[in-house]
């Protein structure tokens, strides 16, 4: 029996690695080389995975897509991707908000252990084999063709493209019955309005909330200060859950950051050091949470004089402090700049997929996995474990058509 994967990125050569032998399996790949994003992925290290158990908790990770992953990853979430590969000799380590790396650091590894078990099971990698139509031939099988006039053949195929979809492809199989969500970015930092807070370049803050009060959005963590505007995990959440509806504003938002968990905290902060540290300079005795850069920003912000002590420290002064420090108004002026989206929303629409299988509604013996589907997430190794966890459902199914 023939299988054709197309894309060997995380999910194509993760099911390659997992069916059955005995398969005749070609996975034609656009590019030059196999698994290059997962190579390049976390910063060369390879954030796997993450390690939070609760599959009701990891699903929140997505903005799109979460809900159907659900019985997916009791199937094959984390604990077993990991035992996967523990079992082919490569260790992990833990770090902070529970991603998960090969503990020798090196995403090489994860390739190197992928493209071993992809050739084990005798699949054949065809390289710059950019897949432009997929159709119907007699006999139910399929034919592939690509954009240098290359033709492949298959009984099954399994289209792990990635977030980007060749149009002539997406085209072949919307005539096939399949539909698409518009692919857009995600996972970027913003743009600001505001050209003084580039002074603040390289600073990092902890953002008890950040918030879109016009589309209800909300997210935490540490916020990044660049020479564009604003990164980190909080802005990146903050662009993931928004995608769709930032593109249509031009990604042209406000945004609220706030450092403290409320405003009374904030003014117990300013009673005790009135009466504990009087003769200090309010500049150089500030909350152990805000770096001194950004407190000086604030202050000079919030109308504080550089030699005023926290004696002289005026009522008005912590009014206009407390406002800046609990509701911090952000402007951005669009999305940050980048070679290339790392991920992307959209994709192949969800409803076309039967997420017991990863097999096409329409058409039988199509399959889908990882980003081509209209699924993303957070940052933490939750998007790589949608293309794992896709991509095994996937093998299981088509190891139960030979």
């Amino acid at each position: 029996m023939k299988i054709a994967i197309v894309g060997a990125g995380a999910a194509g050569m993760f099911c390659a690695a997992n069916l059955k032998g005995g398969f005749e399996t070609q996975i034609l790949e656009a590019g030059s080389r196999a698994l290059r994003k997962v190579e390049q992925s976390g910063g060369g290290r390879c954030n796997i995975t993450n390690a939070q158990k609760d599959v009701g908790e990891f699903i929140k990770a997505y903005p799109r897509g979460g809900g159907r992953l659900r019985k997916p990853l009791m199937n094959f979430g984390n604990e077993k991707l990991l035992k996967w590969f523990e079992g082919r000799g490569v260790e992990f380590a833990e770090e902070d908000c529970g991603r998960i790396f090969p503990k020798s650091g090196a995403s090489l590894e994860i390739v190197s252990c992928l493209e071993s078990e992809a050739k084990k099971r005798g699949a054949i990698i065809r390289k710059n084999f950019e897949v432009k139509s997929v159709s119907k031939t007699a006999g139910e099988k399929y034919m592939l063709s690509s954009e240098s006039g290359d033709i492949a053949t298959a009984d099954a195929v399994l289209f792990a493209v990635g977030g980007a979809w060749n149009k002539n492809l997406q085209a072949s199989l919307e005539r096939l019955g399949h539909k698409f969500i518009k692919t857009l970015p995600s996972l970027f930092g913003f743009k600001t309005k505001d050209e003084t807070l580039q002074s603040l370049a390289g600073t990092a803050v902890f953002a008890k909330s950040l918030k879109c009060r016009e589309f209800g959005f909300e997210t935490g963590g540490e916020l990044l200060f660049t020479h564009e505007g604003i990164s980190g995990p909080a802005a990146l959440k903050m662009s993931s859950l928004g995608a769709r509806v930032f593109f249509e504003k031009g990604y042209k938002i406000e945004l609220e950051l706030s450092l403290f968990s409320s405003p009374e905290v904030f003014d117990n902060f300013c009673k005790s050091a009135r009466m504990q540290n009087a003769k200090k300079l309010v500049k150089n005795f500030s909350p152990a949470q805000i770096p001194q850069k950004f407190w000086e920003f604030l202050l000079e912000k919030s109308g504080v004089e550089s030699g005023c002590d926290w004696a002289h420290f005026a009522k008005d002064a912590q009014k206009n402090l407390r406002k800046n420090l609990c509701e911090f108004k952000i402007e951005t002026a669009g999305k940050a700049a980048r070679t290339r989206e790392f991920v992307s929303a959209g994709g192949l629409d969800l409803s076309c997929v039967d997420f017991k299988t990863m097999q096409s509604k329409t058409s039988k013996n199509i399959f889908f996995a990882g980003e081509c589907l209209d699924i993303d997430a957070f940052t933490g190794g939750y998007n790589l474990q949608a293309a794992w966890t896709t991509a095994f459902t996937a093998a299981e199914a088509i190891n139960k058509l030979a």
